[in-house]
């Protein structure tokens, strides 16, 4: 809802279709984004925005699928965490294999999909 209104036809000249959604206490409101795509038909997305819009589709029980990829590289103290919390036991109980792992080169994807 405060996106400027320059950005939004920058958007909309190149073929996008803009819908505006709240804003909640942490930035821009999940619940409304997911619930403005189910209004006009999107029944699925593929969500790479890092560990914070993913720890709350995880937390918030908005995923169903989980694509994660671990790569023999350690960043160190200055990497920045894939999720920025770990959460109770319970959540990651509710996860499981959807696929043996794949391997690319020296990384691995897992996929796991949420069984409860």
């Amino acid at each position: 809802e405060d996106a400027s209104e320059l950005a939004i036809v920058d958007l909309e000249s190149a073929g996008a279709k803009v819908l505006t959604v709240p804003r909640s206490q942490h930035g821009v409101s999940i619940e409304a984004v997911l619930g403005a795509c189910r209004e006009v038909g999107i029944r699925s997305l593929f969500c790479e925005g890092g560990g914070k819009l993913t720890w709350t589709l995880l937390r918030e029980g908005f995923a169903q699928r989980l694509y994660l990829f671990v790569a023999p590289f350690v960043l160190g103290e200055k990497g920045v965490p894939a999720f920025p919390a770990t959460g109770p036991r319970e959540l990651w109980d509710q996860w499981s294999p959807a696929f043996p792992p794949e391997s690319f080169g020296r990384d691995v994807l897992l996929t796991l999909d949420r069984t409860v």
